[in-house]
């Protein structure tokens, strides 16, 4: 999510745990989208769920957690994705999100549009 080309917000949601960890930049400046979110995710999760178990399934509402965030990160606007998918992927793996910052951004960019065109099909008309 952007605003004014500065902000993004990345959610792990877990549905085990009934809860999502929100990674937001501007530190809950865009919580209302966050929260509809939330609220949709119990429907989902139901609606997609095997027949013999949508009755069992609750539609409580999920928690949300904060994940505490540096401040002044994202100093260029087309860090975004790049910031988004690093803080997800650091949580995930369970690395400081402290590794992600301003002077390593544009690696990181540069990296993840190298591993997209890795894993993209090569369309039969550009093979050799």
């Amino acid at each position: 999510m952007s605003n004014a080309g500065n902000h993004w917000i990345g959610v792990y949601v877990n549905i085990i745990e009934r809860k999502f960890e929100v990674f937001d930049c501007g530190r809950g400046k865009n919580r209302q989208y966050v929260e509809k979110f939330v609220a949709m995710i119990p429907r989902i999760v139901k609606a997609v769920g095997p027949p013999e178990r949508q009755k069992q399934l609750l539609l409580s509402s999920y928690s949300i957690v904060d994940v505490p965030m540096n401040m002044r990160l994202n100093k260029t606007s087309w860090d975004c994705g790049a910031y988004t998918l690093k803080h997800l992927e650091c949580s995930l793996l369970g690395l400081d999100l402290s590794l992600v910052d301003d002077e390593i951004i544009m690696g990181c960019r540069q990296k993840i549009g190298v591993d997209l065109w890795e894993a993209a099909p090569v369309p039969s008309s550009l093979r050799l």
